[in-house]
């Protein structure tokens, strides 16, 4: 069943956009409806929500049945706080292996890809820029992924790399490609002088900053072993709530929303094209995923295109994205999401964005008439139309027209342009 009437499950791999101002109902639409409908036909169900809508109103309809059916569908929903409230974080380790066997190379640079990504800054500093910290992250990160550690012991790598170049031969048996970060902080870092270190290392230790002064993110990252098995969600065909409101930093928010966007696109990318069961992808404002700096889009921009027109297509994600106005995308996120298949706009505050989808999903009519001019005759005793010219409207007000059906739409209405199937 579709949570649509008229939009095919065969059609949901084309993904849905959602673009709808505030209180529109776009967080009800998408936890009431889509991601609730998906979790009853036993579809997986992942819900990344940056202001706790949409996770509310899932949650809520679980409230209002009787308790038999709450007992039988609370043990497939996994709510996970991502402001770590309480005494309790739930674990998201940065250097983790995916599947067994992995290099260490791919271990450490996943956390490295997520820095690029979230400060474009880098690419352009020409000394305490990306290489710098690409260099120093990537022998780090190899190192204490090798040993079994996490970020929150890279510091002491750095302070002290003769206690743990020790430990590093100890298992450089066990991963060969360990022999060159061996000879690094053998051979080069150690006859660094103390002010050439601080140099060096001083971009790297400026990003994990945060995993050294903040307790509860020092705790999420600084786990063993990650607290959600992806293959677990879709074998037991879970709900996953990913709530980011506790979390009142934004850099930080920030970095949990893009760091769990890429472990679970680490694992789409490991299923392969083919035929799958579906799996639910619900990723409400998009844009707080992104930092709003132009020069800073592009990198996520290909990850987001890469999930709706590759990933999603070929591995039978059904995805759906939600945002508030179109400015609030850089043009070529916006290009993406105009390719998904499905677009449900609602209401918005703004004129000029309402105006921008008015253009995009109205057609123009040319022969649209507005009003009529007719031609006057007299036989010298009265008058007589004898033809009536058409006067049409014009492009400019037709587009008026169509912003306006966009902008005083009431709440909980929506047009909806539906993909009949895939293609």
């Amino acid at each position: 069943r579709s949570p649509f009437s008229g939009l095919r499950d065969a059609a949901r791999s084309m993904g849905i956009r959602i673009s709808a101002g505030k209180g529109s109902g776009k967080s009800r639409l998408m936890g009431r409806v889509i991601g609730w409908q998906d979790f009853l036909n036993g579809v997986p169900v992942i819900i990344s929500d940056p202001v706790g809508g949409t996770i509310d109103n899932f949650l809520d309809k679980l409230g209002y049945l009787d308790p038999d059916e709450q007992a039988r569908l609370l043990p497939r929903v996994r709510y996970v706080d991502m402001g770590g409230e309480g005494e309790h974080v739930f674990p998201f380790p940065l250097y983790y292996r995916l599947k067994s066997g992995e290099d260490l190379y791919k271990t450490a640079f996943r956390y490295l890809e997520t820095i690029r990504r979230l400060d474009p800054n880098l690419e352009t500093a020409s000394i305490q820029g990306w290489n710098a910290v690409r260099e120093i992250g990537t022998f780090t990160g190899m190192a204490l992924a090798a040993l079994g550690c996490q970020i929150t012991e890279a510091e002491d790598v750095l302070t002290r790399p003769e206690a743990w170049i020790g430990r590093m031969k100890a298992v450089a048996d066990d991963y060969p490609d360990l022999e060159d970060v061996i000879r690094f902080f053998e051979y080069r870092y150690l006859d660094m002088k103390a002010q050439e270190k601080d140099r060096f290392t001083a971009a790297f230790r400026n990003k994990i900053s945060m995993f050294m002064l903040d307790r509860t993110t020092k705790a999420m990252f600084g786990a063993a072993r990650p607290g959600i098995d992806w293959q677990e969600v879709e074998e037991r065909r879970l709900a996953v709530l990913l709530d980011f409101r506790h979390e009142q930093n934004i850099e930080r928010r920030r970095f949990k929303m893009l760091w769990t966007f890429w472990y679970l696109m680490e694992y789409i990318k490991t299923r392969g094209y083919g035929r799958h069961n579906p799996i639910s992808l619900i990723i409400d404002e998009v844009t707080a995923m992104t930092n709003m700096r132009v020069m800073g889009e592009s990198l996520f921009a290909e990850d987001i295109d890469e999930l709706i027109n590759v990933y999603a297509r070929n591995t039978n994600i059904w995805l759906t994205i939600a945002h508030q106005e179109p400015w609030q995308i850089d043009e070529r996120i916006g290009k993406s999401l105009m390719t998904m298949g499905t677009q449900i706009i609602g209401s918005t505050s703004d004129m000029e964005s309402a105006k921008a989808l008015g253009e995009q999903f109205f057609k123009i009519d040319p022969h649209a008439v507005k009003r009529y001019t007719p031609t006057w005759v007299s036989n010298g005793l009265e008058f007589f139309i004898i033809h009536e010219e058409p006067v049409n409207y014009t492009v400019e007000e037709q587009l008026y027209m169509a912003a306006y059906k966009v902008k005083e739409q009431p709440g909980f209405h929506f047009f909806i342009r539906p993909a009949p199937g895939e293609g």
